[in-house]
């Protein structure tokens, strides 16, 4: 292990005066477990939402994260720091295209939450399959209309004094709710 000082790259990184060290780590990608439960996390544009998504899933005991480009860079410092280690937890692995992580994993349950989802999330719950795969869209323009047509389309009931929640509430909402059956 190597120790240096680096003041103002922490300064820098942090964006706080109170950070006093910081690690290096290997970018990793690697496959996901087909046998557990998977998060799709579709064209995610902003770090902290990125990170704070990751810290709920691993808080709720998701392992298995497949991200879907253009998207932020998981391995980007403010991502790590906004999962607050939670990162290191968890298998996260890149696509180019939904497709792509369709082909590799065929046969799950597919759970796509939009606005006008199909079905409120409680009732879904219910019935759910496993194994399964949650997917999540962009933060300002969601999931394509297509994802209607994959699986069982999910929405969370909100009141109608906002338009829609925050990513990463969204994402711990969803995981929470289809983890109550189970320990985790």
């Amino acid at each position: 292990m190597r120790e240096e000082e680096a003041g103002r790259v922490l300064r820098r990184e942090s964006k706080k005066d109170n950070c006093y060290a910081g690690i290096v780590f290997a970018k990793r990608e690697g496959d996901l477990n087909a046998a557990r439960d998977h998060v799709v996390l579709c064209q995610i544009s902003d770090n902290g939402n990125l990170g704070t998504a990751l810290r709920s899933l691993a808080g709720f005991g998701y392992e298995d994260v497949a991200l879907v480009r253009p998207c932020v860079d998981a391995f980007e410092p403010h991502v790590v720091r906004a999962s607050m280690g939670a990162f290191f937890h968890l298998r996260l692995r890149t696509f180019d295209s939904f497709d792509d992580y369709r082909a590799l994993y065929p046969d799950r349950a597919l759970y796509p939450f939009m606005l006008d989802g199909a079905k409120p999330l409680g009732a879904v719950v219910r019935a759910a399959k496993s194994p399964r795969t949650l997917v999540f869209g962009n933060e300002q323009s969601g999931l394509p209309s297509i994802f209607q047509t994959y699986g069982q389309s999910v929405f969370i009931p909100q009141s109608e004094r906002i338009d829609s929640l925050n990513l990463s509430v969204a994402v711990s909402i969803g995981a929470y709710a289809f983890r109550q059956k189970e320990e985790f």
